[in-house]
């Protein structure tokens, strides 16, 4: 009897499925939304039935650690196990790795470690011993994460796969500048792809390149301690032979696009995830804190108290201090783990993009970080409570016609009436407490008119009430109305 997956596939997914299934190395390019984690979770699962492999290791962005997890518990066949790396290797932590690393058969075990770990001695040193003494399948989530050539990261994960039975690559975006960026991620599969032993001669085979002289103002010291004036690089200036790239890569390769799959749901959901720093950690800690002071004191507190204590806490989640005149919100110091983790989420979701967010502060934080990040400010517009209501109407034309690529919105200014279906992406940095705000918001792109499948992504915070947050809206309840039937101090 064949593999019988837990959750029936997509059309798409069975197709892709039929044609991996033999193959010892494959590479997902599948847009997402199209389900390709699902795909791994069966490859996998049938090659563990077939007895192919012991068991498979998973390296994503840390983002996606709790999404493998929720995927497993939803597509994997019973019996697994699974463990999530944490270099602390607390007595919990231990138990859990030590048992997917000397399980024995029927369940089936995964190991899921966010990538950086790859590169430190502890991650490699437990990936390598499995590998070794294990029929080990490497999963490789968001492949473009090893595309640098010469990064750490990327021979690391290399290095390790080498030692692994059968591998897997993923991503939705393969090429974000050229076909010189497919080559480090098929070295994951194979060790001279497509007959290549190195980057360079793949470059100028699929690459048109030219010379450029670089003249520098002031004479410039090399590695080896010569002044030079000039120095010459290489430049990629477009591709070439690509039908002839596109034919050798298709026996193990597959090419997915959200318009080609007609079986799909019209929302697709995601959750992406990230940790406090530290300092928000305090932060969040001496809040909370006096939270639960102040409901064991047994004073009464109204809803509205509570939601706004709840207010301020998402006030620090995204990133500023607590203030009661939203607009004037002070920066953390430090980094932005929610904002680095919306720029990340944009480079992976490609295409139009509404991003939601609550306060001004994140508006004008969110905007600053972009132009940082080099998008240009033409491609960027606003529907928020500052902006008036002619420039709201001019930049919903805008990104209706595909002169902008993203708006930054609020749900109380652009959640009702517009009609924004040029969206391929809505992306929640922050959410109101009202489940109207959110439905509304969300079907701004999806209504008559969308002809694309919508990716609705949340951007959540680890250990902090954005997880309840989202559950109640998830589940159709307003966060007030979920307070009232709550123990506060559980809540919080």
């Amino acid at each position: 009897m064949g593999y019988v997956p837990k959750t029936e596939p997509y059309a798409h997914q069975k197709e892709v499925n039929k044609k991996v299934d033999p193959l010892a190395y494959a590479a997902l390019f599948m847009q997402q939304g199209t389900g390709k984690t699902k795909v791994t979770i069966d490859r996998a699962s049938s090659a563990f039935q077939q007895r192919k492999i012991d068991g498979t290791l998973i390296l994503c962005p840390k983002s996606l650690t709790e999404t493998w997890v929720e995927e497993l518990a939803t597509h994997c066949p019973e019996p697994y196990i699974y463990a999530v790396w944490n270099p602390s290797l607390t007595k919990r932590v231990k138990a859990a790795l030590e048992a997917v690393l000397y399980n024995t058969p029927p369940a089936q075990p995964f190991l899921i470690m966010n990538i950086e770990a790859i590169r430190t001695q502890k991650g490699a040193k437990l990936a390598h011993y499995w590998a070794k003494h294990k029929r080990i399948h490497l999963v490789v989530d968001e492949s473009s994460w090893v595309k640098t050539p010469s990064a750490k990261q990327t021979t690391a994960t290399q290095n390790l796969a080498r030692s692994c039975v059968a591998r897997t690559i993923l991503t939705g975006t393969p090429v974000s500048n050229s076909p010189a960026d497919y080559y480090s991620q098929l070295a994951v599969l194979t060790p001279d792809p497509l007959g290549f032993n190195n980057f360079y001669t793949f470059r100028a085979r699929y690459c048109v390149l030219e010379k450029k002289v670089i003249r520098f103002k002031k004479p410039q010291r090399t590695k080896k301690g010569r002044l030079v004036k000039t120095r010459e690089i290489i430049q990629i200036t477009g591709p070439k032979n690509s039908t002839e790239l596109l034919s050798r890569l298709e026996p193990f390769c597959v090419f997915i696009k959200k318009k080609d799959c007609l079986d799909l749901p019209d929302k697709i959901y995601h959750k992406r995830y990230c940790d406090m720093t530290d300092e928000q950690k305090r932060l969040y800690k001496d809040l909370t804190n006096k939270i639960i002071t102040e409901v064991r004191s047994g004073e009464e507190l109204t809803i509205e108290i509570v939601l706004t204590r709840l207010l301020r806490l998402q006030q620090l989640i995204g990133g500023y201090l607590p203030h009661d005149d939203t607009s004037e919100a002070t920066p953390i110091v430090g980094k932005n783990p929610k904002m680095d983790l919306l720029m990340e989420t944009i480079s992976d979701y490609p295409g139009a993009t509404l991003i939601w967010s609550r306060f001004q502060a994140e508006h004008a934080g969110i905007y600053k970080r972009m132009l940082q990040d080099e998008i240009p400010k033409e491609n960027i517009g606003f529907i928020t409570g500052p902006t008036d209501k002619a420039q709201r109407e001019i930049n919903r034309k805008q990104f209706q016609a595909g002169k902008l690529q993203f708006l930054i919105c609020t749900q109380s200014c652009a959640g009702y009436g517009y009609t924004l279906t040029a969206a391929e992406n809505e992306i929640y940095y922050s959410n109101t407490f009202s489940l109207e705000h959110r439905e509304q918001s969300e079907d701004r792109a999806h209504r008559i008119g969308q002809t694309k499948h919508v990716n609705i992504i949340d951007l959540m915070m680890r250990q902090t009430v954005d997880q309840k947050i989202y559950d109640a809206l998830r589940s159709k309840r307003n966060v007030a109305e979920l307070l009232t039937t709550l123990n506060l101090e559980e809540f919080f």
